[in-house]
């Protein structure tokens, strides 16, 4: 999210963190994005998971398209590790339907009994079938042992 407000600038940044965290303006995605629409980010929802717990990334369009948005998805690998820390997703084609806003993209976290600090993975998107990718990388930290 830091890179997507460095690049939209100071008008997008007011408008965008006068929004909930998961309802941005089209005009301010719009702001950084350049042509053609729609804008492509991906966001991290609750940017926080626990060990043995599903978590979820959203890729959100702006303006809401007719026709379906995909972009290819993967996870890339911090201090977590694919395999022992989350189960790896690598090149899946994700949809946005038409007509609406964002979806959502499940990773599964896995318990590995090792008492640790805080890892993280980061799920990045490329390839869109249309519109500018504004913001192409989110972040996902994972806590040591079950959720509260």
């Amino acid at each position: 999210m830091n890179l997507l407000l460095r690049r939209l600038g100071v008008a997008a940044v007011a408008a965008l963190t006068a929004a909930a965290p998961w309802h941005w303006t089209p005009a301010a995605a719009h702001a950084g994005c350049g042509a053609p629409p729609p804008c492509i980010i991906i966001v991290t929802e609750g940017k926080r998971g626990y060990e043995a717990t599903a978590n979820f990334f959203s890729i959100r369009v702006s303006p809401m398209m007719a026709t379906p948005v995909t972009v290819r998805f993967q996870t890339v690998d911090g201090t977590a590790r694919r395999g022992l820390d989350y189960v790896p997703l690598t090149g899946e084609i994700v949809t946005v339907p038409a007509g609406t806003t964002k979806v959502r993209v499940p990773v599964q976290l896995l318990a590995d009994g090792i008492a640790e600090p805080d890892e993280f993975f980061d799920g990045v998107i490329s390839d869109p079938s249309t519109g500018t990718i504004v913001d192409d990388r989110a972040r996902m930290t994972i806590t040591d042992g079950p959720a509260p």
